[in-house]
């Protein structure tokens, strides 16, 4: 059975196909054998992760070619990689010790091949990511040459475009940098065990419990899309892919009990984007943030967990609310929570032991590499979930296919990181915001929200976070704020960018799959998600959210911030027990700040003003019974 499923297998992929099949059940292995067995060094591992990705790239556009122009500029790519690489790996002594950086002067070779990866890596970010990352790179691979002539702080010294190309090229601050590093040793691996989620048991795990969990209550199908979204995106951290996947399920069912398409298009996208804040996996950011700060990943996943049950909260009491509002019935026919465990049971027990090696403090290369090996092994338990060896095999297609938006934005994000260092373009730019914002933190933080949301529009959150980490988060240490929860407040603003207009490409996806009109989607996602555009800005002045502080005062701070996103909800959502008001809107988000604000002196005020509201609102009805989310 085996050979003959791994014969059928081979003998559908010829060709073209056969290759990228070879390399991507190459990558996997790759990265689970240095997962297990500790990263090759730095230039090797890097560099076999972007020839493997970059190589299938341009392999799939090949086998896309319709014309021999098209033919021949991938073929030229994928030649251009394995030279350009394989000629660092040929000369790996010399690089690494045999020259100087910015001294020893480059050869005519070393020139040539550099300036073809740097444009290898723009197109392969054209063809995965979109125009928006290519413009944002090319603005900074331009900015040195005309630094000189510009006014202020973007003024830049003379540097030599050889400089500039020893930086992205020949040394571990560019191309090869900190981001790329990330992705070859952690987030392939995560990405890989998502693609055997999802092909295995698990995925349905996921989805059926949610669906037994709260598919029974009033308008169940929106709640169990939060709910599987969330579970599902706390390990796979990609909110687009997380859209295609979960929001095919739970949009149909959402028009179909009666929400309006863009509504039920931006919950699915909202719900989408905050598996990447919600532990154990959380997103790539998370683990480009660890090298970042050197902070361990396990004190991340604590600082992030209270946030994170908040945005979560926030988009199920809309959720609610709305369907209080149009009066909608719950899912007829949901199976049990025991029916589910019956049948897919024993697949919870890989992201368990994935959650136990994170915690216990295991490398996430090592937690990552084990729990899918596990998950293959678990698989084969029950008839239900037992693969093939094709599915197998086309999982790891999956794996490799999944992982190259990764790689393009986190080498384009290397490039970025390199121009910003190397023109100290990063300090001028926070020493201005924290000149303009003078000493008030909060008009600061504003500043940066802003600046994070539209540098992050149309991009991954990688290469988002990766500028702001080079050009705000310094801002933001000067004033005092913990490197850390610096680093947490742009991390939440740059994965808001995906589903805040104009470019939310969440929302755009999630819009296409409820037959909506994109803008009109993102618009909704972003009305749905308002209260959590508040959230790092009470994290930020109250670090008891982080589970920072005394554990009562963590208690008090957690207990009114919960109260302050239910009352932004409903004034965002309009509605309680019946529709409210301006002033009653207004009202709402009043005692929501008043909750939110981390001063004892407001609570009060706040929950007096709440209860003054919630009792006028079912005053109107006194015989009816209240409606709790649930």
């Amino acid at each position: 059975m085996f050979w003959a499923d791994a014969k059928t297998y081979f003998s559908e992929r010829k060709g073209i196909q056969g290759i990228i099949a070879l390399l991507s059940i190459g990558f996997v292995i790759f990265h689970l054998y240095t997962g297990f067995f500790g990263s090759l060094e730095t230039f090797y591992q890097r560099g076999i992760h972007l020839t493997i990705g970059l190589l299938l790239i341009y392999l799939f556009g090949l086998q896309k070619s319709k014309t021999t122009w098209d033919k021949i500029v991938n073929v030229i790519g994928a030649l251009g990689v394995i030279t350009s690489i394989g000629y660092l790996f040929l000369r790996f002594d010399y690089i690494t010790v045999g020259r100087f950086p910015m001294v020893t002067p480059l050869t005519m070779v070393e020139k040539f091949l550099g300036l073809l990866l740097v444009l290898l890596v723009i197109e392969a970010v054209r063809r995965q990511v979109g125009s928006a990352l290519v413009y944002v790179s090319s603005a900074f691979i331009v900015y040195p040459f005309v630094g000189p002539y510009l006014p202020g702080i973007f003024q830049t010294r003379t540097i030599a475009w050889t400089d500039i190309l020893d930086q992205l090229y020949m040394t571990t601050e560019g191309i090869f940098g900190i981001t790329i590093g990330v992705s070859s040793t952690i987030l392939a691996l995560f990405i890989i065990f998502g693609a055997f989620i999802a092909s295995t048991g698990a995925g349905n795990l996921l989805f059926e419990l949610s669906a037994a969990a709260v598919g029974k209550s009033k308008g169940g199908p929106a709640k169990i899309a939060v709910v599987a979204s969330g579970l599902m995106g706390s390990i796979n951290g990609a909110p687009t892919a997380n859209v295609a996947t979960i929001g095919a399920l739970t949009i149909p069912m959402m028009t179909k009990l009666g929400y309006r398409p863009s509504f039920a298009g931006g919950v699915e996208a909202c719900a989408s984007t905050g598996g990447q804040f919600l532990p154990p996996v959380m997103g790539a950011i998370a683990f480009v943030m660890v090298a970042f700060t050197g902070v361990p990943y396990t004190e991340i996943m604590l600082y992030a967990l209270i946030p994170a049950l908040l945005y979560y909260l926030s988009i199920y009491v809309t959720v609610h609310l709305e369907a209080l509002r149009l009066n909608l019935p719950p899912l007829e026919s949901t199976r049990t929570v025991k029916e589910v465990l019956k049948e897919y049971g024993h697949m919870v027990f890989p992201i368990l032991l994935l959650i136990y090696l994170l915690i216990r403090g295991y490398s996430p290369s090592l937690a990552g590499a084990t729990a899918t090996v596990f998950l293959i092994i678990t698989s084969f338990l029950r008839p239900k979930t037992r693969p093939t060896f094709g599915v197998l095999l086309k999982s790891f297609e999956a794996g490799a296919k999944s992982s190259l938006v990764v790689i393009t934005s986190t080498a384009v994000a290397g490039i970025i990181i390199g121009i910003i260092d190397f023109t100290g373009l990063g300090d001028r730019i926070a020493s201005s915001i924290v000149s303009l914002g003078g000493e008030h933190l909060f008009l600061v933080l504003g500043l940066v929200a802003v600046v994070a949301i539209i540098l992050g529009m149309g991009m991954p959150p990688v290469p988002a976070y990766v500028m702001q980490a080079g050009l705000t988060i310094p801002a933001l240490v000067d004033l005092g704020v913990p490197l850390v929860v610096s680093h947490l407040f742009v991390f939440y603003f740059s994965g808001l960018s995906v589903i805040t207009p104009p470019i939310a490409v969440a929302a755009y996806a999630a819009g296409g799959l409820a037959g909506a009109n994109p803008m009109k989607t993102g618009v909704e996602a972003f009305r749905i998600a308002i209260p959590s555009f508040i959230i790092p800005f009470m994290f930020v002045l109250s670090p008891a959210l982080l589970l920072q502080g005394p554990i009562m005062t963590v208690i008090q701070v957690t207990v009114t911030a919960i109260f302050g996103v239910i009352c932004m909800s409903i004034c965002f959502q309009g509605y309680l027990k019946k529709s409210l008001i301006i002033i009653e809107r207004i009202l709402f988000f009043t005692a929501g700040i008043l909750l939110m604000l981390p001063m004892s002196e407001t609570i009060i005020p706040g929950f007096a003003l709440l209860a003054i509201l919630v009792f006028l609102q079912f005053r109107v009805k006194k015989n009816q019974t209240v409606n709790l989310p649930g």
